[in-house]
């Protein structure tokens, strides 16, 4: 039990790590202009890597229901603002780099998820060790198939931060 526990921590970390790579951020009703969209990537990027290495700091990592109570409460935070770049509407000198970083925020809300599932299922006394060994092995597989897309995001979010330091 302590063996899975302490993988699945392992796993939430290193999802937690990916997410902190990728930050982004945005939204909008209409294509907005170019410097207010670099705006509002850049801001929401900031914000997403201020919850991202704030979000663990003070937790014991021993404690599996710490973790995975941080773990949602970090997801909370996140996930509008995952949302509201998702739905940001690029001028068209980033139409492509969007539409990584849309795939992106979708592929990163998805291994936040997922590494919730994980903790949830080491925590559950209902569940078998060889179950949640089984399980965690699904939920690690379904994280690493999302490596390309979420590659790709911070391929779109480079172009744009870049474009913003300019």
């Amino acid at each position: 039990m302590k063996t899975t526990i302490k993988r699945l921590s392992c796993v939430l970390m290193a999802a937690v790590l990916l997410v902190a790579l990728c930050a982004c951020g945005g939204s909008g009703d209409g294509k907005l202009s170019e410097k207010d969209y670099l705006a509002k990537v850049t801001e929401i990027s900031t914000s997403i890597s201020d919850i991202t290495n704030s979000g663990m700091g003070d937790v014991d990592q021993s404690d599996p229901q710490a973790m995975l109570d941080a773990s949602k409460d970090m997801l909370d935070k996140m996930r509008p603002l995952y949302e509201e770049l998702g739905g940001l509407q690029a001028p068209d000198k980033f139409a492509d780099a969007q539409s990584k970083i849309k795939a992106g925020c979708d592929a990163n809300l998805k291994v936040l998820d997922l590494s919730v599932e994980l903790y949830e299922i080491a925590l559950d006394p209902d569940v078998s060790d060889a179950d949640k060994q089984a399980k965690a092995l699904e939920l690690t597989e379904e994280m690493t198939s999302l490596t390309d897309t979420v590659s790709d995001f911070a391929e779109g979010l480079t172009e744009v931060l870049t474009a913003a330091a300019k």
